[in-house]
């Protein structure tokens, strides 16, 4: 069986990116936000309880920016996950 992923949060002076491994996956510009998409990835319902409103609306706006490329790949799923998309 293989290990599980874990997501984190790492600062490169004009971003933050979600990583797994050391590999870059999104970039945000607010850190709350950013660990919001990593505690979300991660399972972290904790973490995720506990985010402001505005760390909402930036990841909400980070993740759709990242996944609107594959919109028309997915669309039934997509539209389900996030129907603003």
């Amino acid at each position: 069986m293989g290990r599980a992923r874990t997501y984190s949060v790492h600062c490169t002076g004009d971003c933050y990116w979600i990583v797994d491994d050391d590999v870059e996956l999104i970039a945000c510009n607010h850190l709350d936000a950013a660990r919001l998409i990593a505690a979300l990835m991660n399972g972290d319902l904790c973490a995720v309880a506990n985010v402001s409103d505005g760390a909402v609306t930036d990841c909400r706006r980070t993740l759709t920016d990242a996944l609107q490329p594959l919109k028309g790949f997915g669309r039934p799923a997509l539209e389900a996950a996030f129907p603003e998309l």
